[in-house]
């Protein structure tokens, strides 16, 4: 089985744990929140518990009125004799750059972090049994009040950082950003194209899906390469519909077999009421 463990990048030698507020080790490129300084609320202990219980709720099974036993069947749906592994994409909340500030530790706005703060209530029913995140720290400011809430680690995959495109946030970047699109060898001297970016991305989601048979997880990222992610399942998904996902946002990816589909059938209860688009993202002056 491969490796989680991506190979370093100049990208892992910029994050700053110390934006996060929280306790983070780190092995390489690959870390994890540790929820032993946190304090669990109780809520984080019922969700424990929950999970250990013989029976516990399943989003599919619920659709049929009805929960799976824990000692016959884990939190996945079976046909014939393969599982179905379920990823919750989750782009990260409202960002607020800054030429101050370094790109990878580009923290959530105010407004950001009433969104992960409200994100936490609508994960707690999708069953999410690992986390794995950008290690970014807006993508960490994120799933942090999750974290905190039920007591899961997060495992931070640098190959799951966003792509740098190259120019600055107060800089016009939609030329740039059409041109990416339309041609995937296109970057900036010094800078990833999107073809390097989908191929770093796929095997990052391609390791977690093998690393997860059967489960249900959790991965936190970015707009373009979950965009790029998109794409590489279906090349009818391109420019736009990258544009359409929202801060934040939650897509569902289903793998059996050999197939892995974007479930656009999918949408997450009470997320339209929180998320707002990326044009509305605010530019730090200062």
């Amino acid at each position: 089985m491969a490796s989680l463990r991506p190979h370093p990048s100049p990208a892992a030698d910029k994050f700053n744990p110390a934006v996060l507020g929280t306790t983070v080790k780190r092995t390489g490129a690959v870390g994890w929140i540790d929820p032993a300084g946190i304090e669990p609320s109780p809520s984080a202990r019922d969700y424990r518990s929950l999970r250990r219980k013989e029976h516990i709720p399943n989003p599919e099974r619920a659709a049929l009125g009805g929960s799976i036993p824990r000692r016959e069947a884990p939190s996945w749906v079976s046909f014939g004799t393969m599982p179905i592994t379920t990823v919750y994409l989750i782009r990260h909340a409202q960002s607020r750059p800054s030429e101050q500030v370094r790109y990878s530790d580009w923290p959530l706005s105010e407004l950001g972090r009433q969104q992960a703060d409200r994100l936490t209530g609508l994960l707690l029913s999708l069953g999410i049994e690992r986390l794995v995140s950008s290690p970014f720290a807006r993508c960490l400011q994120t799933v942090q009040p999750f974290v905190r809430r039920v007591g899961l680690q997060v495992v931070v995959c640098d190959d799951l950082r966003e792509r740098h495109l190259g120019i600055g946030p107060n800089e016009d970047f939609g030329a740039i950003w059409r041109k990416s699109w339309e041609d995937f060898s296109f970057a900036l001297p010094g800078f990833e194209s999107s073809r390097d970016a989908q191929r770093r991305f796929v095997g990052a989601m391609t390791r977690i899906l093998r690393q997860h048979e059967g489960r249900t997880i959790g991965v936190c990222a970015h707009g373009n390469v979950i965009g790029l992610y998109l794409n590489h399942l279906d090349g009818r998904n391109g420019r736009e519909t990258a544009e359409r996902l929202m801060n934040p946002d939650v897509l569902r990816i289903r793998a059996h077999d050999s197939t892995v589909e974007w479930d656009r059938t999918f949408q997450l209860p009470g997320l339209e009421a929180l998320a707002t688009d990326h044009a509305d993202t605010p530019i730090a002056t200062q």
